[in-house]
């Protein structure tokens, strides 16, 4: 905005408004412990020892030869293991 005297002034509502919007990056230490917990479910689900750090994981589908399909699932991967979860019972 422009003052009486020539010069600008910052629209203090405007930045307020803009800063609100902005989506905050998370903490570090949050995600330091949303990965440790990741890792510890995934150690869980699929009896691996503690120290086994989950590197990722993504949906994805496993051919499964013995009945010609394909399963749809969770693969997990990290360091030592590739396993992978499905629903199928």
């Amino acid at each position: 905005m422009i003052d009486d005297k020539g010069g600008f002034n910052e629209d203090k509502d405007l930045l307020n408004k803009l800063s609100k919007n902005v989506p905050k990056k998370p903490s570090f230490l949050k995600r330091d412990l949303d990965a440790r917990a990741h890792s510890e479910a995934y150690c869980l689900l699929f009896r691996l020892p503690a120290s086994e750090k989950l590197d990722g994981s993504t949906d994805a589908t496993l051919w499964t030869p013995y009945n010609k399909r394909h399963v749809w699932g969770r693969m997990f991967l990290s360091q030592n293991y590739l396993c992978f979860e499905s629903r199928v019972r």
